[in-house]
């Protein structure tokens, strides 16, 4: 994990991944319907270190790794 911050929202979440120029994936936990969501930036994927990878039922991984063509 390279940043941890508490969100509104999933979209706001993927926002500050794709602002942090190393951000590869992010988790996202909601902790309540009222309040903010933890919001968790990674500079990897499950794909590259899936031995890494811890199983989290309240939490939703997305990837988020742009590729440069």
């Amino acid at each position: 994990m390279i940043r941890n911050a508490y969100v509104m929202d999933q979209e706001f979440c993927a926002a500050l991944c794709f602002m942090e120029h190393n951000c590869a994936s992010y988790n996202l936990m909601t902790i309540s319907e009222n309040e903010k969501h933890n919001c968790e930036l990674n500079n990897a994927t499950r794909e590259e270190h899936e031995e890494d990878l811890e199983e989290n039922p309240n939490y939703v991984y997305y990837g988020a790794k742009v590729r440069a063509s």
